[in-house]
């Protein structure tokens, strides 16, 4: 049984089922005992060029490389059999190996994890100014051979945690975590999605929006388990000072000043945490977070729809509503007093769960407008 593996994953694109390179190490009584590489062929050839430009593996490197369901046969003994598996920001690696789980239908297995950046900052308070895996290996003294290699990486994470524990004098990583009290999480509770939609029928974004998409997708790995810690608190802090060109877009301002107010003190209460894991479910999931259940005046109210309805299509439902005495606008603007959210969704939808007109309406209630974002069902109730 090893003490603990670390792993790394390299992805072709901004889809997570996208892995073309894993490395992993293996580590026992605080000596590195085994190490693997793959290269991995994804499922599609779209390799984005920011990407390669980070990693540099192409599809002419992969596309006779094995896919993720037969390099998972040579994986899985690794995680089988070891107390612990440590990834560097943790949440995406993990995201990745569970949307190749989904993607080749491989039944998920159970392993406990530890994010690298939660054990640096709690065995090394205050020391790091940042987040990133060199800062920590620099702390630490290791030597990053080829940054944004998988193996490396990898290599990096394995000789960070062996020189914690010489340097904190445990003699196991299990007794290390016992002492500092890391937080571990199961990987079967982790609540990921393949964020991005189908190359095929991708739709180009602006840099802003593509930012948003990362920031709810960060958000969404970090109330996966229902907790907030500090050292999230600060991965996120860090996240919005790369970001300044989102001031202006809700939440990212609120967000940012929530950590900052955090961050003064560097404690972090319940009351704090309760209220950044309520603003970021909000963002989230603000349809099932932000829509209100409450009778709707018809009368002389103008109503907006957006995306798909189980009950008709957007002329159907907006013929009821004209029959009730309202009326409905295609744009969302401050005179609007609804915003309708059809129960089917719809593809296009920026965020994945939701669109444009429900981030809109969410910023313009931050800002002390009046609408209510209704689902289509407590329309129809109201209809009938």
């Amino acid at each position: 049984m090893y003490d603990f593996i670390a792993i790394d994953f390299e992805t072709a694109n901004n889809n997570l089922n996208s892995a073309c390179s894993i490395g992993i190490v293996a580590v026992k009584n605080q000596e590195i005992v085994k190490t693997e590489y793959f290269l991995i062929k994804p499922p599609t050839a779209e390799f984005l060029m920011k990407n390669v430009d980070i990693h540099g593996i192409t599809f002419e490197m992969v596309k006779t490389e094995s896919n993720f369901f037969e390099v998972w046969e040579q994986l899985k003994e690794y995680f089988a059999n070891t107390h612990f598996v440590i990834a560097h920001n943790a949440q995406f690696d993990m995201s990745v190996l569970k949307c190749c789980f989904n993607e080749y239908s491989i039944d998920i297995h159970n392993f406990h994890y530890i994010d690298n950046i939660h054990i640096t900052h709690l065995c090394s308070p205050g020391n790091l100014q940042n987040n990133t895996l060199k800062t920590a290996a620099d702390l630490y003294g290791v030597d990053i051979d080829n940054h944004h290699n998988a193996l490396s990486d990898a290599l990096a994470v394995a000789n960070i945690i062996i020189n914690i524990l010489k340097t904190h004098r445990h003699e196991s990583f299990i007794l290390l975590a016992a002492h500092r009290n890391f937080t571990i999480k199961n990987f079967y509770e982790l609540n990921c999605t393949n964020f991005f939609i189908s190359s095929k029928n991708r739709i180009k974004y602006s840099n802003n929006t593509i930012s948003m998409q990362e920031l709810k997708e960060l958000a969404e790995q970090i109330i996966s388990d229902n907790l907030i810690e500090i050292d999230e608190i600060i991965f996120i802090k860090d996240w919005i000072q790369e970001h300044q060109s989102l001031a202006g877009n809700y939440p990212f301002d609120k967000i940012s000043a929530l950590c900052s107010l955090i961050l003064e003190d560097g404690i972090l209460t319940d009351s704090e945490a309760d209220e950044m894991l309520c603003l970021l479910s909000q963002f989230v999931n603000p349809i099932e977070t932000s829509c209100t259940e409450c009778s709707i005046i018809f009368e002389e109210k103008l109503f907006v729809l957006t995306g798909d309805f189980d009950s008709g299509s957007k002329s159907d439902i907006t013929e009821m509503i004209i029959s009730k005495g309202g009326s409905c606008k295609d744009n969302l603007t401050k005179k609007a007093d609804y915003l309708i959210v059809g129960g089917a969704g719809s593809d296009n939808w920026k965020y994945g769960n939701y669109g444009g007109k429900v981030a809109k309406a969410l910023e313009m209630q931050e800002k002390g407008h009046t609408i209510l974002i209704l689902k289509e069902k407590d329309l129809i109730n109201c209809l009938e």
